[in-house]
């Protein structure tokens, strides 16, 4: 389960908010730097950046919060 992942592979499922600007950032180096997004997010005073995996990932009130959730726990239930 990757959050935020920074590379153009992957092992598993991922959330890539819209909002990271980390991320986007590298995306400026080309088409297949990063993964796609994921999902859509709205901003927050929190974590202005969206990268933070707390103050975006975790922040009860955002949708990525219900997804990784789910990633994780279904990656721990199929061990």
């Amino acid at each position: 389960m990757h959050v935020a992942p920074a590379s153009p592979t992957l092992r598993g499922r991922y959330v890539l908010a819209d909002i990271d600007v980390v991320i986007n950032g590298l995306r400026l180096s080309g088409i297949n730097s990063v993964q796609p997004i994921n999902i859509l997010l709205p901003t927050s005073s929190t974590d202005p950046s969206g990268h933070m995996f707390e103050g975006t990932c975790l922040d009860v009130i955002r949708a990525a919060y219900g997804r990784v959730k789910f990633f994780i726990t279904d990656a721990l239930e199929s061990l």
